[in-house]
């Protein structure tokens, strides 16, 4: 589990250790024997831009400032393809501020609630 929020998540380490050190991270370990299936699963599914046009959903779509540059290009092209979606980069954090600034993450999350 740790390889993979090192090398494929970019995680820095000490990000890393906050993580491990969360109440989650027994869980994640668990089931890290899926990670396999779910990179295949990732690396064969395509963003269907036809599809995605038809989601009129409002969307918020979340990405730390500090994510790595594939992260950041794959939200950009979701929220293209997605005919009402916006972006929040959360300032200075990568790919967990969910779990390690919750402070920060829930706060674009809850004004787009209250503006929808």
């Amino acid at each position: 589990m740790e390889t993979v929020f090192r090398e494929l998540a970019a995680v820095p380490e000490d990000e890393l250790a906050a993580l491990r050190a969360d109440p989650a991270w027994q869980g994640r370990v668990a089931v890290v024997h899926t990670v396999t299936r779910e990179l295949r699963a990732i690396a064969e599914a395509a963003l269907d831009a036809e599809q995605a046009a038809r989601i009129t959903v409002p969307t918020l779509l979340l990405t730390g400032a500090e994510s790595s540059e594939p992260s950041a290009l794959e939200v950009e092209a979701v929220a293209a393809a997605l005919p009402d979606a916006r972006i929040a980069v959360l300032d200075g954090q990568h790919h967990v501020a969910d779990v390690l600034a919750p402070e920060i993450f829930v706060e674009p999350v809850l004004r787009f609630l209250r503006e929808e």
